[in-house]
């Protein structure tokens, strides 16, 4: 839900301007999500030795299912979230397909070093053209149940980076990267949008602004 209450609303092409100054007015907090929309916005990278990187389109994969036997996963969405918005929580919400589930393993999120990420296609079987950006998240993570959901740490940091990239305009793609990361040997997997598009990947997100755009978007 909205709450507006003492703002001054002014119509604009495109944005609605909400006043953030006295007068009772005040910044809208607002809650959107974004689903994995098409079978190229995700993706899974997986290395055997002694082969090479391969990439796929199935389900999604996340960690070492043994030594040395890495998954990765790529992840991209639309999103309209003004510049100059504060983001205060971001997730990602998936559901499990089961995998190699016998410990705890801590995942590696980080941001794609793009104004607008281009989509699975574009990228480097062995990832060497993907751009990261620093500091990573970590999503500590324990045994998966097949079929059940999971949600990852808060990456707000990873969202904030992305809309206060000077390049950044409302409705470009942001990238995601998850790694193995660091622990027992297990793999997390996820459906992508081509083994269950109804179950891709979604991102959450809540923010602060005194701008809201109006283009498609699910509020909360």
């Amino acid at each position: 839900m909205k709450r507006m209450r003492g703002c001054i609303i002014v119509i604009v092409v495109g944005l609605m301007l909400v006043s953030c100054g006295g007068g009772g007015g005040g910044p809208l907090v607002a809650t959107v999500e974004y689903t994995v929309a098409a079978s190229l916005d995700n993706g899974r990278f997986s290395f055997t030795p002694p082969a090479n990187w391969l990439k796929f389109l199935g389900n999604l994969g996340m960690g070492e299912w043994s030594a040395g036997r890495f998954y990765r996963t790529f992840l991209r969405w639309p999103v309209n979230i003004p510049r100059g918005s504060t983001v205060s929580e971001a997730t990602i919400l998936f559901r499990s397909v089961g995998g190699v589930n016998t410990g705890d393993r801590n995942l590696e999120i980080r941001l794609i070093d793009e104004d607008n990420s281009p989509d699975f296609d574009y990228w480097d079987e062995d990832q060497g053209n993907m751009p990261l950006v620093a500091p990573s998240v970590f999503w500590p993570t324990s045994v998966w149940i097949t079929d059940q959901y999971y949600t990852t740490t808060n990456i707000a940091s990873l969202l904030q980076a992305f809309i206060d990239r000077p390049g950044y305009s409302v409705g470009n793609y942001i990238g995601i990267f998850i790694s193995e990361g660091t622990g027992d040997l297990d793999i997390r997997g996820a459906y992508s949008y081509d083994s269950g598009p109804a179950d891709a990947a979604v991102l959450t997100v809540t923010y602060s602004t005194c701008i809201v755009p109006l283009l498609a978007e699910r509020v909360m």
